[in-house]
């Protein structure tokens, strides 16, 4: 099977080279592009579309860090005790930290607090484009049923 980097040494080119020109990048000179993709052809070097993808997402991560938003949802209990507050909060600020290494944004959300319905939070997920929901503890499971979960 021919790769990359077998095309790359055959035409005594760097990979980089090689690889820019199978995706027609302005960087390569017009001529060695078309050396390059006649060379991939007669040697029946394929795509994988895997491995670009990866490429892809490795190339803008060099330049976008932010990857997305994480909320942490809190749910209002009544007869929960004060100190499971500061429990929350340790927990809440490892999710931060953890998300700031990963180049994620992480919120925390106080359900039935200050208004925050669980339609109103769906709503808020959904326009701030959260990819991921951490629910905190609690003393009983909360119902996160009217939450839309597909996306």
């Amino acid at each position: 099977m021919t790769t990359l980097r077998s095309l790359a040494a055959t035409l005594k080119l760097s990979i980089s080279t090689v690889s820019s020109a199978l995706r027609n990048s302005p960087v390569v000179k017009p001529e060695t592009a078309a050396r390059v993709q006649a060379a991939a052809v007669g040697a029946g070097y394929r795509l994988n579309p895997l491995a670009g993808a990866v490429m892809s997402e490795l190339r803008r991560a060099r330049v976008h860090k932010f990857r997305g938003s994480i909320a942490v949802v809190d749910t209002s209990e009544v007869d929960r005790p004060a100190s499971s507050a500061q429990f929350h909060s340790l927990m809440f600020e490892g999710a931060a930290l953890r998300g700031q290494e990963l180049n994620f944004k992480v919120e925390r959300f106080a359900l039935n607090k200050g208004g925050l319905t669980l339609r109103r939070l769906g709503t808020i997920l959904v326009s701030r484009g959260v990819q991921g929901v951490m629910v905190l503890p609690g003393w009983r499971v909360p119902d996160l049923s009217g939450l839309d979960w597909s996306r």
